[in-house]
C-alpha cells in the first residue's frame, strides 16, 4: 500500500457553503477554501464529508462540489471527495444496494476524473450484509469492490455515530490495508 505524502499532515473536513434559497454556492466555496488556504495549516481538504453534510446531496450536488472545488485547487493542494452512493442515512430506508455500490463506482471515478487526490468512502452502513455473511466480511467485499472499480487512492472512513455493529474491527482494517 502505498500512502501519498499529504496523508502525514492536517486532513481538514470542509463545510459546504449554500446561497440563501439553499442551493450550492460555487464561488463562496471557492472563496471559503482560499480563506482555508491561508492558513497554510492544511495538507489536503475533505469535501463532501461529514462537516460538509455528505448525505444530503443528489449525484449532481456531488459532482458539482467536485468540479468546483477539484478545479480550484488543482495544483494548490490536494482534494479528497466523499463518493459513497447516495443515501440519507435513514436505517428504515436502505437504497437499492446494486445502485448505492455503482453510485458509489460512479463518484469516485468521477472526482478523480476532475482532478481529487483520492476519494473516501464511509463504512457502508446503507449495505446490509447477504444471508450468512458477517457485517465485517460485508464491508470488505465494499472495499474491494470499490478498489477493484475505481483507479486511485480509496481511503475508508468510519465517521462519528457509526453503528456499533457497523464499526471495523481491527482485522478488518488489516485486510483492507492489503488492497493495493
Amino acid at each position: 500500500m502505498n500512502v501519498p505524502k499529504f496523508v502525514e499532515g492536517a486532513i481538514a473536513p470542509t463545510f459546504t457553503i449554500f446561497k440563501e434559497g439553499g442551493s450550492l454556492d460555487d464561488a463562496g466555496q471557492r472563496r471559503f477554501m482560499d480563506f482555508l488556504l491561508e492558513s497554510d495549516a492544511i495538507n489536503a481538504y475533505f469535501i463532501r464529508s461529514g462537516m460538509g453534510l455528505m448525505y444530503t446531496f443528489s449525484m449532481e450536488d456531488t459532482r458539482q462540489i467536485a468540479r468546483n472545488i477539484c478545479g480550484h485547487l488543482d495544483g494548490v493542494a490536494p482534494v479528497l471527495v466523499g463518493c459513497n452512493g447516495i443515501w440519507d442515512r435513514n436505517y428504515d430506508k436502505r437504497p437499492d444496494p446494486l445502485l448505492y455500490i455503482e453510485q458509489s463506482v460512479e463518484l469516485g471515478n468521477y472526482a478523480l476524473e476532475v482532478g481529487a487526490a483520492g476519494v473516501v468512502y464511509t463504512i457502508p452502513e446503507a449495505l446490509v450484509p447477504h444471508a450468512g455473511e458477517t457485517v465485517q466480511a460485508m464491508i470488505e467485499r465494499y472495499f474491494r469492490l470499490i478498489c477493484e472499480r475505481v483507479p486511485g487512492p480509496v481511503f475508508v472512513y468510519q465517521p462519528p455515530g457509526t453503528l456499533a455493529d457497523y464499526e471495523m474491527e481491527p482485522a478488518t482494517l488489516a485486510e483492507l490495508a492489503l488492497i493495493k
